[in-house]
């Protein structure tokens, strides 16, 4: 409770401190501010008889169930100025439902020309691109921001983090995003000296066609350094929208490598519908014998009926399969994204 009443406390801080500012000027106190949300939640139903869902929760297992809900102030305090405070909000294993940090940032437009430069907690290169494309984080997450989900392993991902990025272009038709943070990400605290440096190329050589390659590197002691790459290959136009990632991660302190890859889509068939669906490959850890026992896909499939811009209803159905001797998930969800 004294975490929740401390962040909404700085939230009304931060808000009061804008509008004084605002309030000394002739002009209306609340230009130039945004609020806006949005939460998902569903229900699910488990269809398959066997596998590690069925042995853990029972046969017929179902549930209603919040996942995020988020929380935005903006404050466009100039032309080149502006301001985020954004919460988060999910279920931990408390069983309680808890707000935190998710985004507090100044965004700050043409300090370099035809660049925004972004300091405090802000995204990381690798998240936009592709989850623009995808289109439905109310469904699911994209590839590596679903990886420890799915596999419980960590490929060091956060789709936010403290630092300080830069954003822009670089010719008509090439952008770039650079960043130096933490490397903890937003939920945890800067445990040693050393920074995480991670950059991304963008291509968009024809209109709707998205090329863009990632990297990011990172010490972990003085003897260890790891490193993630990654592609994607991103199609958008009209109704239609396709999209591939793949990356690896190379944990050098540990001497591991982890894999994965994930194609998806989605179609809008009818004014208020569309199609999407959804196939990801995880490979936990790369055996260099070529003997692989721990790799798992996900497949996802489902529509969205949205009789409002704000209000999107997806059922869908989710296959999870495992290259071990485990059998099949199999799970019915119907997704509800609100938004404000």
């Amino acid at each position: 409770m004294k975490f929740l009443f401390r962040m909404f406390s700085l939230g009304l801080i931060l808000f009061l401190f804008s509008l004084s500012h605002v309030l000394g000027q002739d002009k209306n106190p609340l230009e130039g501010f945004s609020i806006k949300g949005k939460a998902y939640f569903d229900y699910s139903y488990l269809l398959s008889s066997s596998g590690p869902l069925a042995e853990s929760q029972g046969t017929g297992w179902n549930s209603f169930k919040f996942r995020r809900a988020y929380f935005t102030l903006e404050h466009k305090i100039s032309d080149k100025f502006k301001f985020r405070f954004r919460t988060d909000a999910d279920r931990k294993v408390d069983d309680k439902a808890r707000p935190f940090l998710k985004h507090v940032y100044l965004e700050w437009g043409n300090l370099i020309p035809e660049s925004k430069l972004y300091i405090g907690m802000t995204f990381t290169p690798i998240k936009e691109i592709a989850e623009a494309v995808w289109g439905y984080r109310g469904v699911e997450k994209t590839l590596m921001d679903v990886y420890k989900d799915q596999t419980g392993e960590s490929v060091d991902f956060a789709s936010a983090d403290l630092g300080v990025a830069l954003k822009g272009k670089i010719v008509k038709r090439l952008n770039y995003h650079v960043m130096v943070s933490n490397g903890a990400g937003y939920s945890h605290p800067e445990g040693d000296k050393y920074k995480k440096f991670a950059a991304q190329l963008q291509l968009l050589p024809v209109e709707g066609l998205t090329i863009a390659g990632y990297m990011d590197v990172e010490k972990q002691n003085v003897d260890s350094t790891n490193y993630t790459y990654r592609g994607d290959l991103l199609y958008k136009k009209g109704n239609l929208a396709l999209g591939s990632e793949i990356f690896q991660y190379k944990d050098n302190q540990n001497s591991l490598k982890r894999s994965g890859y994930s194609l998806f889509g989605n179609y809008k068939v009818a004014k208020e519908i569309k199609i999407f669906a959804r196939y990801d490959f995880y490979n936990p850890f790369i055996d260099v014998t070529g003997i692989d026992d721990d790799e798992i896909t996900y497949i996802i499939i489902g529509f969205d009926y949205s009789p409002h811009k704000l209000v999107h209803v997806m059922p869908n159905i989710r296959f999870k399969s495992y290259a071990d001797d485990r059998r099949s998930d199999v799970i019915a969800l119907l997704t509800f994204e609100l938004k404000y």
